[in-house]
């Protein structure tokens, strides 16, 4: 009969594979799947995006660091303008001269000499005003030179002054006794005048200035009358711009300032 000489096939299940499928499709799907990872320096090569990620970094760090470089250089410029500016404009005061005068006493109906008065003359040669000055001023009678570590020290009054651009000015005086001037002439005594300014220019931020000096007194009589001539003497001529050298303008009294002719000793 027919169903007798069917004969039976096995049964496969439609996902069963042979023992060598099975262990390869696993490998298979991982090298397909995951890839070999990629450093973005790597990608440079092959990817164009990240090849123009790299030269966009690079240039935008070149614009960065000279855009930096012209910033700093042009701030240093403005900076040096503006000091250029302030050291070629700023006050400065100096002693430009001393003045003297003399005064005369009537005594039994003629006219005796008595004392001289010396007044101090300030000049600023700068193109801004100086502000808020102080003049001080002292003076002392010697046998001989000021010592080395002499105190320049001030016991008149401070007085207070403002002196415009270019301007000159008389500020301070001192009162010596006509014979204290004979003994000088003498060569028995010296007289020295020392004194010091202070004040600001009208500059932001700038620090304080000053101009100090020191002269000696030297007289000389002769037929002509009594000549008074004043000489820088020690280290207290300086100012704040060289604090250890003796610089004084060309205008400056240097040896004679002041010479009064026919003026007789009693």
């Amino acid at each position: 009969m027919l169903n007798g000489s069917q004969s039976k096939v096995p049964l496969v299940p439609p996902h069963s594979q042979t023992g060598d499928n099975r262990g390869n499709q696993p490998a298979q799907h991982a090298s397909t799947q995951n890839p070999p990872h990629e450093g973005f320096w790597e990608r440079t090569t092959t990817d164009p995006v990240a090849a123009f990620t790299l030269v966009l970094a690079v240039a935008t760090l070149g614009l960065w660091y000279f855009t930096w470089r012209m910033w700093r250089t042009t701030r240093n410029a403005v900076l040096d303008a503006a000091r250029q500016h302030a050291v070629s404009n700023r006050a400065f005061v100096y002693l430009r001269n001393l003045a003297t005068v003399a005064f005369c006493d009537l005594k039994e109906g003629r006219s005796e000499l008595s004392d001289w008065r010396i007044t101090l003359e300030w000049k600023n040669s700068g193109n801004t005003p100086a502000k808020n000055g102080m003049v001080s001023l002292d003076w002392n009678i010697t046998e001989g030179a000021l010592p080395a570590d002499f105190q320049y020290s001030y016991s008149n009054p401070v007085q207070i002054i403002f002196v415009g651009p270019q301007a000159k000015i008389s500020c301070g005086t001192i009162d010596v006794p006509n014979a204290e001037l004979t003994k000088v002439a003498q060569g028995t005594q010296r007289i020295f005048i020392w004194g010091c300014i202070q004040y600001r220019d009208i500059f932001p931020k700038s620090r304080a200035h000053h101009t100090k000096f020191c002269v000696e007194v030297q007289v000389r009589d002769d037929s002509g009358g009594r000549t008074m001539a004043f000489v820088p003497f020690g280290p207290h001529n300086e100012s704040d711009e060289d604090e250890r050298a003796v610089k004084w303008p060309q205008d400056m009294l240097s040896s004679v300032v002041a010479s009064v002719a026919d003026v007789h000793r009693g």
